[in-house]
């Protein structure tokens, strides 16, 4: 694998495989996922890798579940 690759990570939420391109931000899939400011913070406090696509998608559905029955996501 070449440095511009990323790297090979275990996603902390599922346990699945992921690459990560942290050092080359600009080529993660993840840069193209739209993250509301809560949705960042819900992560960045439960969480200290890089989660799968799966479970990002996951932390918001289930994010907006709570918000549409005025509940609290923590």
């Amino acid at each position: 694998m070449t440095e511009n690759e990323g790297y090979i990570t275990t996603c902390p939420r599922c346990g699945g495989s992921i690459r990560c391109n942290v050092d080359d931000i600009a080529r993660c899939w993840c840069t193209q996922l739209y993250l509301s400011r809560a949705e960042r913070e819900f992560i960045a406090d439960r969480y200290e890798d890089c989660l799968c696509e799966g479970c990002l998608q996951a932390i918001k559905t289930e994010m907006k579940t709570v918000q549409e029955k005025g509940g609290d996501s923590q």
